[in-house]
């Protein structure tokens, strides 16, 4: 018996159909037990979290330590042992920026704590006597005026103390979850050390691997679209962090010379919230403007405008200049990759939503070219 001619007579269509079969049904299974399967993605989520890290680490560390091990290399005595020596010095860098930030903020936000709850009253007091000023709220001025808050603090405490519920117990529980989260987090640093050390060593067997098991074109563009990942997340953060360095040095030197308070707290707030692309520096002065205006509205309402201001001046002028060159995407998809990164992940979204739809772009005008040059068409 002939076989028909719209199949395949040799065994290529049978290996695609069982491929196909097998996909369909570990997506079927996914889709039934789609719980377990995230409770397993979260399991093994959990247990990579350090290698997360020190891959994330190693990352960022590279930028310094390779310009540092540059300058080392063209001293003869310094020339052997110039990777350790890169290293050691963008780790004790990274202490001493890190020391920088704590010292600057942590006094001042347990100052500015103890100045809300010192004000605290006397806020709810003038918040209770504006919502007198307004008939249909006059019920509720009277209940807010008439709540002893000294009295709701003290009954909390001994709510909390009492042991009456298992607030203590979750306490703990949340205590030991985020002390071993911590443990993982410096073993991550420590591994992140060990692969900056290693990274040559690392990439070339990672490509053996890979020429190994697959066929060299696919390896190849496999290795070219993780080089252009690389060269844009790296374009990235270096000029992240030179905006946010930027926007701190102005609003710290406005604050300055307006008077206003907590200006080294506030300006460290907003290099780490300025990381966030575009949004990150308004993120972070409302979180300044709260502790301002705990101690005087009006100062405030300057801060506000001092922000509104550098912000309209970074995201028109300064920020495009940095990454417009460095990312090569327009700025209308800036705006697209940090809603869509933003919507589906959070914050982390809309960290890293703009690098990866910057490569995404770039493999896909890379696409687009070539395929025009085969077709031999323009648009």
């Amino acid at each position: 018996m002939n076989t028909p001619k719209n199949i395949p007579a040799d065994d290529q269509f049978f290996q695609k159909l069982l491929l196909v079969l097998l996909v369909a049904i570990v997506f079927a299974a996914v889709l039934n037990h789609y719980e377990a399967v995230l409770r397993g993605l979260a399991f093994i989520g959990n247990v990579l979290y350090p290698i997360f890290v020190g891959i994330a680490f190693a990352f960022v560390l590279n930028i310094p330590q390779k310009s540092i091990e540059r300058v080392l290399a063209r001293r003869k005595r310094f020339a052997s042992h110039r990777r350790g020596l890169s290293i050691a010095l963008s780790l004790v860098g990274v202490v001493f920026i890190l020391y920088l930030f704590a010292s600057a903020f942590i006094p001042q936000f347990i100052q500015t704590m103890r100045s809300l709850a010192a004000a605290l009253p006397n806020s709810l007091a003038q918040a209770a006597a504006a919502l007198a000023q307004i008939p249909s709220l006059q019920e509720y001025a009277v209940r807010l005026q008439t709540v002893d808050w000294d009295e709701v603090m003290r009954r909390g405490q001994e709510f909390l103390v009492g042991g009456r519920t298992d607030a203590f117990y979750t306490a703990v529980h949340t205590t030991a979850e985020f002390a071993a989260r911590i443990v993982q987090t410096f073993v991550g640093v420590i591994l992140g050390v060990y692969f900056l050390h290693a990274k040559e060593m690392l990439t070339r067997q990672i490509k053996r691997l890979l020429y190994a098991a697959g066929e060299k074109k696919t390896v190849d563009l496999l290795i070219h679209i993780g080089a252009v990942f690389n060269q844009k997340f790296y374009s990235f953060v270096c000029g992240q962090m030179l905006d946010s360095f930027i926007f701190m040095m102005g609003l710290f030197a406005f604050m300055v010379l307006f008077g206003l308070p907590h200006a080294a707290m506030i300006s460290a707030i907003v290099v780490f919230t300025g990381l966030i692309p575009l949004v990150g520096g308004v993120i972070g002065g409302g979180i300044g403007a709260v502790f301002i205006f705990v101690e005087s509205p009006a100062q405030a309402l300057i801060f506000l405008a001092i922000l509104i201001v550098l912000h309209q001046i970074d995201s028109n002028f300064i920020y495009p200049k940095i990454m417009g060159k460095s990312l090569g995407l327009p700025e209308v998809w800036s705006f697209v990759a940090i809603i869509v990164g933003g919507g589906m992940f959070g914050v982390l979204g809309m960290l890293l939503g703009v690098p990866v739809f910057s490569a995404v772009y770039t493999l896909l005008a890379e696409f687009v070219r070539h395929r025009l040059k085969e077709r031999d068409a323009a648009p």
